[in-house]
């Protein structure tokens, strides 16, 4: 939820913002990353001003104000920078307009000319949402119906309160007082005058920002360090028993030494046998194990090797403690210097001390992400949806899941689809006895394979009717070239489909109305 980013800080934004930006046009879109993408604007007229509008979905920082410029290592265009780029660039902004007088901003824009297309509709209007509130806000883009294009949450994998393709329901009352770019306020900007508020908001943004991240970093790398050491505790634990029994087996060279007295009393098969302990000063009877798989000779070497063995691992065992108390000792130092950290720079050097004392060498921030990428995918298994013939398709989440799903999940019989020529996710429709996958079933999952092997997979991929041709075959028509990369695989034979992405098709089969994805393996 923003911290500091109110309703009146939207209206007198606004305000500055309807001055600076009257009838200016978006020259680019960029992903800023962490939910952030910026705007260039041009004003018209001889010299225009160009202009930067950071639109931030941020959790904390949600927002829209001028800034001098992107961030220091912008990421590649994101799903939703991209719905961006196809929608507004080289549009013009004609409204401005806070909702209901609370954080809910709507930007109207033109497009210049172009002709009506069936795929994208009416390319002249379109509308920018932004949900500046709650605790996931969200950025909607809506077409010229006011309908539902594109989801910034969608687009990231979180679940937005607006379907796409569905017509936009705004969550508060528009506000009549509220005004557009044109009329009264459509005038220049006098040097930056009116623009003190876009400056006082950046600058604000910036510190608070800057000391969010010293906090999250800060509390990422005060977590790292108490798993690693609670994972140090456990195993220096298990070396110390481990160290515990190599000291104890000295009793193993007595026995061996007892075993030579009696040896030839000694028999394969026997499981123990009385000896007279004579390093004991009582002199007494000692009972020794044997093993009754073994000759009398090997059961005097097993207990020689075994106290050979416990020899030698106890000064390493001892050593491993030792240098196990010293990294501890390091962890601790560093968790305090983390603790009392009040600088980013000091933070990063921090962690930079701390990232080779943690399992595999993983850094404190990343960790997580890291592990939900490669872990939790496998364990989600294949994405599973059913026709609207009620047929079972199952689909790769990665390339070795495409393997797994391929090569160990599905049957001979089952019917492979993958799109022709680039990568992409396996699709597998699972084969019954007996009957022929019908051909609804069979286009269907051709649709999911043109749509999992988008670069994107965006609603503006979607209304774009994105094509490809689809090979199909039966799963035994499928073979993996030995020392091939993962998901990589040949086909003995094959047919091909010409398809064109449908978007209701795509959003029925997601949304359950003759399709769902249950996350399920099988």
């Amino acid at each position: 939820m923003p911290t500091s980013f109110t309703a009146s800080d939207i209206c007198r934004g606004l305000r500055e913002l309807r001055l600076a930006l009257a009838g200016a046009w978006v020259q680019n879109v960029w992903d800023d990353g962490d939910r952030r993408w910026v705007m260039k604007f041009r004003t018209p007229g001889s010299p225009g001003r160009s202009y930067l509008l950071l639109l931030s979905g941020h959790r904390r920082f949600a927002r829209l104000h001028l800034v001098d410029g992107r961030g220091p290592a912008s990421p590649k265009p994101g799903p939703f920078c991209q719905v961006l780029r196809a929608r507004f660039k080289g549009a013009r902004l004609e409204d401005l307009t806070q909702i209901g007088g609370d954080r809910l901003v709507e930007l109207g824009f033109t497009r210049p000319g172009g002709s009506v297309s069936a795929d994208v509709g009416d390319p002249r209007r379109c509308v920018l949402v932004l949900h500046l509130f709650g605790a996931l806000p969200d950025l909607l883009v809506l077409d010229h119906g006011r309908r539902v294009v594109a989801s910034s949450l969608e687009s990231s994998g979180d679940a937005s309160r607006h379907t796409i393709g569905q017509e936009y329901s705004s969550p508060r009352r528009v506000d009549e007082a509220s005004m557009a770019v044109a009329g009264a306020d459509a005038m220049s900007v006098d040097g930056d005058e009116e623009l003190a508020f876009q400056r006082l908001l950046a600058a604000r943004f910036a510190v608070e920002e800057s000391e969010r991240a010293l906090v999250d970093g800060r509390d990422s790398a005060l977590r790292a360090i108490t798993r690693e050491r609670k994972r140090r505790s456990r195993t220096r634990e298990k070396v110390a028993t481990d160290l515990e029994g190599a000291r104890s087996r000295q009793s193993d060279r007595e026995f061996g030494e007892l075993l030579k007295g009696v040896f030839g009393q000694m028999r394969r098969g026997m499981r123990e046998i009385e000896v007279v302990d004579y390093f004991s000063s009582e002199m007494s009877t000692r009972v020794v194990p044997l093993d009754p798989r073994l000759d009398p000779r090997e059961n005097v070497d097993r207990y020689f090797k075994r106290y050979g063995k416990a020899k030698r691992g106890v000064p390493i065992l001892e050593s491993r403690l030792v240098q196990m108390d010293e990294e501890d000792a390091v962890l601790a130092r560093l968790e305090t210097e983390v603790r009392e950290c009040e600088d980013s720079g000091r933070l990063h050097e921090i962690e930079a001390r701390l990232r080779p004392l943690l399992r595999r060498g993983r850094g404190a921030r990343g960790d997580r992400s890291r592990r939900a990428k490669d872990g939790d995918t496998k364990a989600q298994g294949p994405r599973r949806f059913v026709s609207t013939d009620g047929w079972d398709i199952l689909v790769g989440r990665n390339s070795r899941q495409n393997d797994e799903l391929t090569l160990k999940i599905a049957h001979g019989n089952d019917v492979f689809l993958h799109v022709s020529g680039r990568p992409g996710a396996h699709v597998i429709v699972r084969a019954r006895s007996g009957k022929s996958v019908p051909q609804p079933t069979l286009l269907e999952a051709a649709q999911l394979a043109v749509y999992h092997s988008l670069p994107a997979r965006t609603a503006g991929a979607l209304a774009a009717g994105a094509t490809a041709d689809v090979d199909y075959t039966q799963v035994k028509h499928v073979h993996k070239p030995k020392g091939s990369r993962p998901g990589a695989v040949l086909l003995a034979s094959h047919k091909s489909l010409r398809i064109k992405l449908e978007e209701e098709v795509i959003r029925r089969l997601r949304r359950g109305g003759g399709g769902i994805d249950s996350r399920s393996g099988r």
